[in-house]
Formats: C-alpha cells, sequence, structure tokens
C-alpha cells in the first residue's frame, strides 16, 4: 500500500493484494499515533514488525494478524514524502518462508527503486537546467 503523507498525516493513495472493502481515501493515519508507519515517517527509516521477535504487536492498516510487515518510507531531500507497507496477512503461500527474509526481501528492493528514483531525479534536474533553445520567428 502507498500512504502520502499531507499535513501531519498518512492518506493511503492505493494499494494491491489487501482485502479492504471501505474507501481507500477513508484510510488516514496521523503520524502522532504510535504504529509501524508512522515509526517510518518520523524517522526516515525502515521499520518492520516480525511476530516472535519481541513484545511489540502490529496494528495493520487494512486487518489482519500479519506476521510480519514492513514500513518504508520514500524521502525526498530530509523529509519523508510517502511510505510503502506491506504485509502477509491472509497470504497463506507466505506461510513456509519466515517472516525476516520477507522483511530483508522487501528492503532489498526499496533500496533498488530509491537508487532508481534517485537517478530520475537528477535526470530531470539536468534537463531542467540544460540552456533552452531559441526560436525567432520569421515573418
Amino acid at each position: 500500500a502507498l500512504f502520502r503523507l499531507r499535513s501531519a498525516r498518512l492518506e493511503c493513495m492505493s494499494h494491491v493484494g489487501f482485502e479492504f472493502e471501505g474507501d481507500i481515501a477513508k484510510i488516514v493515519i496521523p503520524t502522532s499515533v504510535d504504529s509501524l508507519l508512522t515509526r517510518a515517517t518520523n524517522s526516515n527509516q525502515t521499520h518492520s514488525f516480525v511476530s516472535g521477535a519481541g513484545d511489540d504487536r502490529c496494528d495493520a492498516p487494512f486487518g489482519g494478524a500479519p506476521a510480519c510487515a514492513v514500513a518504508l518510507p520514500l524521502v525526498s531531500g530530509d523529509a519523508t514524502v510517502a511510505v510503502v507497507y506491506a504485509d502477509d496477512s491472509d497470504q497463506l503461500e507466505f506461510g513456509a518462508v519466515p517472516g525476516s527474509v520477507l522483511v530483508k526481501f522487501a528492503e532489498l528492493v526499496w533500496q533498488y527503486a530509491i537508487l532508481v528514483l534517485r537517478d530520475i531525479s537528477a535526470k530531470q534536474k539536468t534537463l531542467a537546467v540544460s540552456p533552452s533553445q531559441r526560436f525567432d520567428r520569421r515573418a
């Protein structure tokens, strides 16, 4: 799921694979509430949950009881602008894979995505500062 940070709250923009019958736009999480998503947002760092690895519990924004979950912030400059959230709630096909492996895989994909986004951003900045062409009108 993709959550956009706007005015001290996370707004769900889209999701894939979660069973959710309500209006996706109505999922809003204030950044003042303690959750996996807000910890990632406030620290600009990845946060994860693996059942049995500690005393923490995971409040899944779409319900369910995940064995593992991960919140991956998308940072622009020094600020988080969005958070990607994934969990294995109700996903039986992941039952044989340890949660720590699933979280590590998500982190690797996230790191690759960050590199791609930085490359795209650098190319856009290069295009923005390149000299503009001048077109003279001839009558």
